[in-house]
């Protein structure tokens, strides 16, 4: 690119965001003295960089708008600040709490993370309503940390797997279970142990099949 001086950031379109070194660069297109000039590869500023194998993967998406610095006036060493809301690159609405969305209500209570195709994590700070989301696009599949009800949501309209290699423990002060249909536990072994009575209830028949039945 050929040298050009210019003072102060500027606004630009990213235009490409393949880089070829992997290296989290982007190239922008951005207007100088009446040109459209575009930038070689140039660094993105994140919320956290890090050498020692953590931090955080943004990048903008090709086509939006984003504010551009530079050192030493020259286009050639550029760095993208950030991305700017605007009448036409609008800001998202997380659609959970949609008076807190856009700051409609002033006060500033919603915090939140949404992808392009409608992931995301959401910190909701309304007094008497506060919780953390986690939600897949279109909101049937999520992870919720209620703080009014002190309470873990968790919510899908297809199946939930829980796997562990080794020991898997559930321990609460009590607990139910509701289904719909049938359920089907398989195990190498079986052993319930209770301190009270057990009851079991059934509106068909009891079957009990074993090689060996025991009843003391």
């Amino acid at each position: 690119m050929g040298r050009a001086y210019i003072a102060g950031p500027l606004f630009a379109t990213v235009t490409d965001i393949k880089d070829p070194d992997n290296l989290g660069r982007v190239r922008v297109q951005l207007s100088i003295i009446g040109d459209n000039v575009i930038t070689d590869w140039i660094p993105v500023v994140n919320l956290y960089g890090s050498a020692n194998g953590g931090g955080a993967f943004f990048l903008p998406e090709l086509g939006d708008q984003v504010v551009v610095g530079f050192f030493g006036d020259s286009p050639d060493s550029g760095i993208v600040l950030g991305g700017v809301w605007s009448g036409v690159q609008k800001p998202p609405e997380s659609k959970e709490n949609t008076g807190a969305d856009l700051n409609k209500d002033g006060k500033n209570n919603l915090k939140f993370i949404r992808s392009r195709s409608g992931h995301q994590i959401i910190l909701d700070d309304t007094k008497g309503d506060a919780k953390v989301q986690i939600l897949a696009a279109g909101g049937k599949t999520r992870f919720e940390l209620l703080g009014k009800e002190k309470q873990i949501n968790i919510e899908t309209d297809g199946d939930i797997t829980i796997s562990a290699k080794k020991k898997l423990c559930i321990e609460a002060e009590s607990g139910e279970f509701k289904l719909k249909k049938d359920m089907k536990v398989t195990a190498t072994g079986l052993n319930f142990e209770s301190k009270k009575d057990v009851n079991l209830k059934s509106k068909a028949a009891v079957m009990v099949k074993g090689a060996l039945i025991k009843l003391n």
